[in-house]
């Protein structure tokens, strides 16, 4: 098995109506494909999760089985 750590650090521009956007641990391949969450190994910390209102950003760490 091999696995890939992330750092993502998406960032929300606007909404409709100034709501908040959920975001979770999902990465996908080229052609679309999810990659698995794994729960094998512990994601560093800060966990990626949470939501982002806009003109904000979030930032975490999440690892996937590729």
């Amino acid at each position: 098995m091999e696995y890939i750590a992330a750092k993502p650090r998406p960032s929300v521009h606007s909404t409709e109506e100034n709501k908040a956007v959920t975001m979770d641990q999902s990465i996908f391949t080229a052609d679309s494909g999810e990659y698995a969450k794994t729960y094998l190994v512990e994601n560093p910390a800060p966990a990626f999760s949470g939501k982002v209102f806009p003109e904000g950003m979030l930032e975490g760490c999440a690892v996937f089985q590729v």
